[in-house]
């Protein structure tokens, strides 16, 4: 049997400071009366073992040394006695330190009713400051809460492009992030996302504050190969030194949802929000009761509030007053007629959307697209709405991961959002699948883990808590080649469970089956 051993840790203790130890192989407290702790060699909680920080610590790590949990860690700050992860001073200066970084042996986050914290591991209250990837998710799902991120910074290399200077989430993990502050976090010339980098991942991004971030492609943020919501965030004073000044998107189809991106600069597209024109498979987003006005951007390509080639969804927004080099420069559209896709791709719907005005004219002196190029499809954004978005709604968003499936075989998941940014409310969910142009819509009776879901009849009845973020995966279906089908269609609606009157937008998605795409 392989046993675990503690060896000391040869260091130069601070005034007062505890002993960090190498491997923390059984439960262990760092408490208040020993603070500051200081960490002058990496450390490892050992898989089995929970390290538990008071509220009040500062754990102080010096160059390079990173603190990694294999168990757990239990770091439950307050208000007003945050737990503080930060650098040792070396000539008046913070070092720059590692990570927190968790495995995928680590203990992860379990709830109640949703989203309610129960036990597992956790980050509450706690600043992490001057590292490098402060915090470091690898198929890891701790719960992250009224956090405070700032000044990290990361240097990418070896062609690597990622960053995440504050958070790197990757391989399958799926924490809730909720309610923190990112803050003067930085990648470099290279890099992408300034703040937070998700990677075939799922997290929940909620009620978080983005400022000051910095990166080469979305300054605060970039997601790849993710499908989980960002909502309710605030994006404001973000930069990158080419596309997406907030957020870029690549190769994701998330329900981005009540989020503000306000006075964010790109030198190039989307200097609010930018969607990969060029990545495969294509990012596929959801945007609806979103706030965009105040970016900018300088190069004559692309759009200064909002750029894109491929879109779910686009409606009950607030997209307005955004400039570039002076002039209204609100929405662009790249996707190619050459491409030879069907025009619910080519050439979108992207109505009830508030744009500063109902003067057509303007509206389409803000948005560049086949209008402007003949090389690219028009964008349809009639009707228009004639007051700004005031109350975000409750939704549902219904995807797949692609647009198009050919190969015999492949996996075709099925993915589901819910978020209700008001008051707990009950309400029915309905979801249906269609093939071909005129094929019946049929119920989904597969699994939907809800907590608490009950049916009735064709819907399930859901208790969703008071601003509350629903992510399943539903299923993963396999593609079968066959003559007859060439596309379908997914649809999700909710109702008033009381009422049964519908709430909000049904979410209908399309996908095709086989062709040349």
């Amino acid at each position: 049997m392989r046993r675990s051993i503690t060896i000391p840790l040869l260091v130069l203790l601070l005034p007062g400071a505890a002993w960090a130890k190498k491997t923390i192989s059984t439960d262990t407290t760092w408490s208040a009366a020993a603070s500051p702790v200081a960490v002058d060699e990496d450390t490892t909680v050992a898989k089995g073992a929970t390290l538990t920080i008071q509220p009040g610590v500062k754990v102080v790590l010096a160059a390079g040394v990173s603190l990694t949990i294999e168990g757990a860690l239990v770091a439950r700050g307050s208000k007003d006695k945050p737990i503080i992860f930060t650098g040792k001073v070396v000539a008046g200066a913070p070092a720059r330190w590692g990570s927190v970084a968790f495995t995928d042996s680590s203990t992860d986050a379990t709830y109640k009713d949703l989203d309610d914290y129960v036990s597992g591991s956790i980050l509450e209250h706690c600043t992490l400051e001057h590292g490098t990837r402060a915090l470091k998710l690898t198929g890891a799902s701790p719960h992250v809460s009224q956090c405070l991120f700032q000044k990290n910074s990361y240097k990418v290399t070896g062609g690597e492009k990622r960053c995440g200077a504050a958070m790197l989430i990757t391989k399958g993990s799926a924490p809730r992030v909720v309610g923190c502050t990112f803050k003067d976090n930085t990648g470099d010339t290279i890099s992408e996302g300034g703040a937070i980098f998700a990677e075939k991942s799922a997290p929940i991004i909620q009620d978080c504050t983005f400022s000051g971030n910095k990166s080469a492609y979305g300054g605060a943020v970039t997601t790849y190969n993710t499908y989980s919501p960002m909502v309710g965030n605030t994006f404001d004073k973000n930069n990158s030194t080419w596309d997406g000044g907030a957020v870029s998107l690549l190769s994701s189809s998330q329900a981005f949802l009540n989020n503000k991106v306000t006075n964010n600069f790109a030198t190039a597209d989307g200097g609010g929000v930018h969607v990969c024109v060029t990545c495969y498979p294509h990012a596929t987003p959801f945007f609806m009761d979103n706030t965009i006005t105040g970016n900018k951007n300088t190069l004559f390509i692309g759009a200064a509030g909002f750029g894109a080639a491929y879109l779910r969804a686009f409606a009950h927004n607030n997209v307005h007053g955004n400039t570039r080099t002076g002039s209204a420069s609100d929405f662009s559209w790249h996707n190619e007629v050459a491409e030879g896709y069907p025009s619910w791709i080519n050439a979108p719907k992207i109505p009830n959307n508030w744009w500063g005005t109902t003067d057509t004219k303007k509206i389409d002196d803000s948005i560049a697209d086949g209008n402007d190029s003949a090389k690219v499809g028009k964008v349809d954004y009639l009707p228009v709405r004639t007051a700004p978005v005031t109350t975000p709604e409750t939704r549902v968003t219904i995807t797949t991961e692609k647009l198009n499936y050919k190969q015999a075989g492949e996996q075709m998941p099925l993915y589901l959002t819910l978020y209700n940014p008001g008051e707990a409310r009950e309400v029915e969910l309905m979801i249906m699948i269609s093939y071909g142009p005129d094929g019946p819509p049929v119920a989904y009776r597969g699994k939907l883990d809800f907590p608490g879901a009950t049916a009735r009849g064709a819907r399930w009845v859901l208790k969703l808590p008071k601003n509350s973020a629903y992510f399943s995966k539903l299923m993963a279906p396999s593609y079968a080649a066959t003559a007859e089908l060439k596309e379908g269609a997914w649809h999700a609606a909710i109702f008033d469970a009381k009422t049964r009157k519908r709430v909000g937008d049904v979410s209908s998605i399309r996908f095709q089956l086989g062709g040349k795409k």
